[in-house]
């Protein structure tokens, strides 16, 4: 009787030790980048971010900031590029101006300080800038790189 408790025991506690290791293992997409467009133009200078819509699944965000024709390169919470490869909302946002009076400088134009800077200022329609009411919701596949977004104004 004593054996068989003890197999008994011995079966269990290596089945609890091998279901306790089955969660699933994130898989990240290395390369995610696109383009942002608010009614058909080029998005400059905002923030995007991809957050990971996937439940009980605990992987960080990807952020990026657009260039100055709307292009993007995610990069991971822990600096690692791409993102997680699973469903997620995109939240887009303006990030806001350097002030000059705690020291902070202000972007200098390509071309030097001489250039003139292009600086994209249109304004982001609310629902694009809060995970809870984004209509913005894309599925990073592992093969696929380019995701472009595509914003409408409210009108």
């Amino acid at each position: 009787m004593i054996q068989k408790s003890c197999c008994w025991l011995g079966w269990s506690a290596l089945l609890l030790a091998t279901a306790s290791g089955c969660g699933k293992r994130p898989v990240f997409n290395d390369l995610v980048e696109g383009i942002i467009k608010l009614d058909g133009k080029p998005l400059g200078n905002v923030h995007v971010q991809f957050v990971p819509n996937e439940p009980d699944v605990k992987v960080p965000s990807s952020t990026a900031v657009t260039d100055e024709h709307g292009h993007y390169w995610l990069v991971r919470e822990n600096g690692e590029p791409g993102a997680f490869v699973g469903k997620h909302l995109v939240v887009i946002m303006r990030g806001r101006e350097a002030v000059r009076a705690l020291g902070e400088k202000a972007d200098v134009p390509e071309g030097g300080a001489s250039a003139k800077a292009k600086k994209d200022r249109r304004p982001i329609p609310a629902a694009y800038t809060m995970a809870s009411q984004t209509p913005l919701k894309i599925e990073v596949k592992p093969d696929q790189h380019t995701y472009d977004l595509e914003l409408v104004s409210q009108r």
